[in-house]
């Protein structure tokens, strides 16, 4: 049985939901990538990102899909069937994304490379990496051992 990542955005109205699935990559590793994903956004503009934001963001660099969506005709699940089968869904929030950036960098989670073409694709680049991007993130990886 597949299992699904059901991301909400944290707040207490849990007005945000939304159902994830990958044929190639677990919900754990999915919360993984989106707190490296988190984090590079607020590495680059001081302020959380927003949900919508990181889910197509997530989709855009790795094998991550919408479950639900109709278009997958017979192979589409409904949300109440995911919500109400623990078997089906692990559980995240961009709070717990935000919480765990005290205690982890987004270069050591998301990898050298795949970080700065994320962060470039953040920053308006379309994901290609400028000499400057690959400067400043080896100033930042410096730093990091230092503080070891």
């Amino acid at each position: 049985m597949q299992k699904y990542l059901v991301l909400t955005d944290g707040k207490s109205n849990r007005t945000g939901l939304v159902v994830l699935g990958s044929d190639l990559i677990t919900p754990d590793m999915m919360i993984l990538l989106i707190h490296g994903i988190c984090a590079t956004f607020t590495e680059l503009y001081h302020t959380r990102m927003p949900m919508e934001n990181a889910v197509v963001t997530l989709a855009r660099f790795f094998d991550v899909y919408d479950p639900t969506d109709e278009d997958l005709g017979n192979e589409a699940v409904s949300i109440v069937e995911v919500l109400n089968n623990d078997e089906m869904a692990e559980y995240a929030s961009l709070d717990g994304a935000y919480e765990t950036m005290k205690y982890a960098q987004p270069v050591s989670q998301l990898g050298l490379p795949m970080y700065l073409s994320i962060r470039s694709y953040l920053n308006g680049n379309k994901g290609k990496v400028t000499e400057e991007d690959l400067t400043r993130a080896l100033a930042k990886i410096k730093a990091e051992w230092e503080e070891m």
